[in-house]
């Protein structure tokens, strides 16, 4: 003798197998129906939340890692600035929190998992490659305007950040564009103070506003653009 249907599995009287059960007034089944209009706008608030401060969070450790690895990380990895072990591993974990923070500040962003994925391991990974060259670059030796121009680490770091950022949050193609501020305002700004020769603390302060400023500009496109269509 067969077993008989569960409840749940038994066929529906006048719907089709695989189709969706309706009322007789024609409207869906409360489990099939679509979300409400108040659901989705709550939802859609939730997101400009997320992205405003998964950006704001992100802004903040990559200070962190800006202070490091623009200042004493690179001489001392290269061998040029004698400190302290202690010195030395301190600020490496400076900079390895400062990466954490930003990676966290990634996969708090309302994108899909994967793009926060991708985000997270290009910024490891683009951090990784910044270093590398700017120890190399003070071991072998470079041009001063060339080395503002191509291996300038304030530009790759808030370029790797904000791209990373945008890929995190899922934004509509054109809020990529606010990315060439970091051309636009870096680059002249920057070489101009290789040029006239600025004080070496004064330039640190210029950049660092700099950076805060595109940052900003970033933050904000990226997050009034709204998210791209899935």
């Amino acid at each position: 003798m067969p077993a008989p249907t569960p409840p749940f599995q038994q066929p529906i009287p006048g719907v089709a197998p695989g189709a969706h059960p309706v009322d007789p007034q024609g409207a869906p089944w409360p489990e099939f129906a679509e979300p409400a209009p108040a659901a989705r706008t709550t939802d859609a608030a939730a997101d400009r939340w997320r992205r405003w401060l998964s950006g704001l969070l992100g802004i903040a450790g990559g200070f962190i890692v800006l202070a490091s690895v623009t200042g004493q990380l690179p001489f001392m990895l290269s061998g040029l600035s004698s400190m302290p072990p202690t010195v030395v591993a301190l600020t490496v974990i400076q900079t390895l929190f400062g990466v954490a923070v930003i990676v966290v500040a990634y996969l708090a962003a309302p994108g899909p998992t994967a793009s926060r994925a991708v985000a997270a391991g290009g910024l490891v990974l683009g951090v990784v490659v910044i270093v590398v060259v700017q120890v190399l670059r003070l071991t072998i030796g470079s041009n001063p305007v060339l080395a503002t121009i191509v291996f300038n680490p304030w530009a790759w770091l808030v370029l790797v950040g904000g791209l990373g950022w945008l890929l995190a949050v899922r934004v509509r193609p054109r809020a990529y564009l606010s990315l060439l501020a970091v051309i636009v305002l870096f680059l002249p700004i920057n070489v101009g103070l290789v040029m006239v020769n600025i004080e070496s603390a004064i330039s640190t302060l210029v950049m660092q506003g700099l950076s805060l400023v595109v940052a900003v500009v970033i933050l904000v496109v990226g997050a009034r653009s709204g998210a791209a269509p899935r």
